[in-house]
């Protein structure tokens, strides 16, 4: 089924600097150039956008291990709260994170709940 599927460039800024996007996306250097994209990592990383670059974070498809990777970074690097970093994220671009994604998610909110706590 997958093999038939013609994949299209599937991207879309979620954040100032941050996009999710798919595997196409991520191959498409003429796309990517014309957006402004500097970096695109397979994982969440602060260096881009620290230093003033554009950072596409990239799955397959795009809908759920470069969102979950999104929302995590929103979490960690703005602060956010799962809650607020899913709706950022999907208010711009589908999200699908699995559930256990999503699991790993509120453990993380958990944990940073915590921390900041004791700050």
């Amino acid at each position: 089924v997958v093999n038939d599927v013609k994949f299209y460039v599937d991207c879309d800024e979620v954040y100032p600097n941050l996009f999710v996007g798919n595997g196409s996306a991520a191959k498409n250097i003429e796309y990517l150039r014309s957006i402004g994209v500097t970096h695109v990592v397979n994982m969440a990383e602060d260096k881009g956008i620290n230093e003033g670059g554009k950072v596409l974070v990239h799955c397959f498809m795009g809908y759920s291990r470069s969102a979950t990777c999104a929302i995590a970074y929103l979490m960690t690097y703005k602060r956010m709260s799962a809650v607020t970093a899913c709706q950022t994220v999907k208010s711009k671009h589908v999200c699908r994170p699995n559930d256990g994604f999503l699991q790993q998610l509120v453990e993380l909110d958990d944990h940073h709940r915590k921390l900041y706590r004791k700050l």
